[in-house]
């Protein structure tokens, strides 16, 4: 039987501090955020008071940090 993936509530992951994959913190989760479409985004703080989202697809844990790949991959448009 397949357990149920682990949903995280938002005073889980909030002042979380946020690093990226290379160990570097870059801000603090300030909110969870979501779309009609079904898009749910970290809303993070960054060290220079700016806001970002991060959408879930990205964030690769939550425990004692939230880890996420920041900023997003390069899109090669050819």
């Amino acid at each position: 039987m397949l357990s149920a993936p682990k949903l995280f509530r938002k005073d889980e992951v909030d002042g979380k501090v946020v690093v990226e994959i290379s160990g570097k913190a870059f801000g603090k989760a300030k909110d969870v955020a979501f779309g009609l479409d079904g898009t749910v985004a970290l809303i993070v703080l960054t060290n220079d008071n700016s806001e970002v989202q991060i959408t879930m697809d990205r964030v690769m844990g939550v425990g004692d940090y939230a880890r996420c790949e920041h900023p997003p991959p390069a899109i090669d448009p050819y």
